[in-house]
């Protein structure tokens, strides 16, 4: 008897101080904690991926994928553009919904200001088909005027996405 207290506090203390994963994903390291243990979910790496946006300037895409259960996932795209970006704090919230609506037809859709890794953020709570998902778009600290992050969960708010946007920090690697 003495032995299963002793496994189970073991256990429980092992639980209760789970790191954060840290990816790295090109040149860039990701940080997140979204409150499951590892085995609950598997995580897929691409990039770099060259392309050009439909202006004809150059991007590189480095991507993340966290799927839980082959059907609740967190994406996360770490983009650079070689051009300058416009700056975080001069995207219309109300234009950024528009887009979103027109994206994702007969969905309920709200958009909001948020704070994310430490800087200015926006996030967008769609319920679409019966699902909810939560778009979030920021520029990190250490290169806002050439890199954006986007993420898309389908994590429940309570059960993942508020732990994973509370946590996410993006970081040079090289």
């Amino acid at each position: 008897m003495r032995f299963i207290h002793w496994a189970l506090l073991i256990l429980l203390i092992s639980i209760s101080t789970a790191e954060p994963d840290v990816i790295t994903v090109g040149p860039y390291n990701v940080s997140f904690d979204i409150g499951l243990n590892k085995s609950d979910y598997e995580t897929n790496i691409w990039g770099p991926i060259e392309t050009e946006t439909l202006q004809g300037d150059a991007k590189t895409d480095y991507e993340i994928l966290i799927e839980q259960n082959n059907y609740n996932f967190i994406y996360i795209n770490v983009g650079k553009w070689e051009k300058e970006n416009i700056p975080f704090d001069t995207l219309d919230i109300e234009l950024l919904k528009e887009e979103y609506e027109d994206t994702f037809r007969e969905a309920d859709v709200s958009c909001y200001e948020r704070p994310i890794d430490g800087t200015h953020g926006s996030i967008a709570y769609i319920n679409w088909d019966r699902r909810n998902r939560y778009i979030t778009t920021y520029q990190p600290t250490f290169n806002p005027e050439h890199i954006w992050v986007y993420i898309d969960s389908t994590l429940e708010w309570n059960k993942g996405t508020l732990k994973f946007l509370k946590t996410i920090h993006v970081t040079q690697s090289r």
